[in-house]
């Protein structure tokens, strides 16, 4: 009787179920009795990006005036016992409307700002107490006079096995917000050319002091 249940069975096509059930949260841990929370740093008007030196100080892009009528800054944060010292500015510019993303790598800062129908990428090299010189930038030029989404987002890395190599990243929004895009963009100082809307862009650089070097996006 047994056998021809067991054989009767084996001919059962086989079901997988699965049950889901919500996670089981286990008690919450405890705060050690020596851990402070404190404010780091207060001030920093409009920040976007934030990196870490070299030296260990911290830079913050930022944007002085309103958002609509501002100047590009950025500001050198360093700490004292987990405390920030006020902030030292190492950077103003007009005309480069607010920061939008700040990176980097080692003591390469890159940064991006601009607004409606003007945008740039600028690279810096960090010096001695943070002081940053420009050493090369992007300039990107819109059509028609508003852009919507123009604003970038940008990522920077060092290229393995390259002492001197770089890739920058960078996105360039639509021109609409709901409808495919109809121009192009033009892009100039580092490389010339032309860009679509609505896309991921890489660009290869080669850095050595002072003097950058960019290949085709």
């Amino acid at each position: 009787m047994l056998k021809s249940v067991i054989s009767a069975l084996s001919t059962l096509p086989l079901v997988a179920t699965l049950a889901f059930a919500q996670p089981s949260l286990g008690p919450h841990p405890s705060i050690p009795s020596n851990l402070q929370i404190t404010t780091f740093a207060t001030g920093l008007s409009f920040p976007y990006g934030l990196y870490q030196l070299p030296d260990g100080s911290m830079l913050a892009a930022t944007t002085t005036g309103d958002l609509y009528g501002s100047a590009l800054q950025i500001v050198r944060m360093t700490q004292t016992h987990g405390v920030a010292n006020p902030p030292t500015q190492v950077f103003l510019s007009d005309g480069f409307g607010p920061a939008t993303a700040l990176t980097g790598v080692g003591d390469i800062v890159a940064v991006a700002s601009g607004i409606h129908s003007f945008s740039r990428i600028t690279l810096f090299r960090a010096g001695a107490g943070g002081a940053l010189t420009q050493i090369g930038q992007l300039t990107f030029t819109y059509a028609p006079e508003v852009w919507w989404h123009n604003s970038h987002s940008i990522a920077l890395r060092a290229v393995p096995g390259s002492a001197d190599g770089y890739e920058l990243v960078f996105n360039v929004g639509s021109e609409f917000n709901d409808a495919p895009d109809l121009h192009t963009i033009g892009v100039a100082g580092l490389t010339n050319g032309t860009l679509n809307g609505s896309s991921l862009y890489s660009l290869p650089l080669t850095i050595s002091g002072a003097t950058v070097t960019a290949g085709t996006p």
